[in-house]
């Protein structure tokens, strides 16, 4: 029964955040929504602009989601990356999991090694792990390799204020893609 509650509450607190993402969009931007459980259900074919309708419809299909126990990360990694690069969308796939990979492919290098080798251009994933048992080594690999980060959202603090404060971290970022190159002189060594 205790589980049962938790697992309520992981769901509620999930639906919180991604109700606060849509919020956090702007007119113009492009999104989409994919839920995965058993399999990957879209909210649409794909990514559309947003506009006032577009945000009512899509916080809708967020209150109805249900858990199932199902978990196929792999799936939906690989429609959301399928997905992008779609209008004038930036490449940044924010995904959200309570869980571990339990269907489909469930091998966490593997999932990794397929995002690797999908991704056709640059992109970023930041991973939101829900819950005591959302598989964070997993979500923070992901999202280092892929150019983002991982956080974990705790049930026992408010979901909107823990999303604020990712959505601050990650807003306005001063420097992307940096690479550093030092000069090779003989016999110099830096200590």
């Amino acid at each position: 029964m205790a589980e049962h509650r938790q697992n309520i509450a992981k769901l509620q607190q999930l639906k919180e955040a991604m109700l606060t993402m849509l919020d956090g969009l702007r007119e113009g931007d492009w999104f989409n929504i994919l839920r995965f459980s058993h399999a990957v259900l879209r909210f649409r074919r794909a990514p559309v602009r947003v506009n006032p309708e577009v945000i009512q419809k899509a916080k809708q299909f967020v209150t109805e989601m249900e858990a199932d126990g199902s978990t196929d990360i792999h799936s939906a990694l690989m429609e959301g990356i399928d997905q992008l690069g779609v209008g004038e969308a930036l490449n940044i796939i924010f995904f959200l999991s309570d869980g571990i990979p339990n269907v489909g492919v469930t091998d966490s290098k593997q999932i990794r090694d397929n995002v690797l080798a999908a991704q056709p251009r640059n992109f970023s994933i930041h991973a939101l792990g829900f819950g005591d048992n959302a598989d964070m080594l997993f979500l923070k690999k992901l999202a280092s390799e892929n150019r983002g980060v991982a956080t974990k959202i705790y049930t026992d603090i408010d979901a909107a204020l823990q999303m604020k404060q990712f959505y601050d971290s990650i807003d306005a970022p001063l420097l992307t893609d940096v690479s550093v190159k030092y000069p090779e002189t003989e016999g110099s060594m830096l200590l």
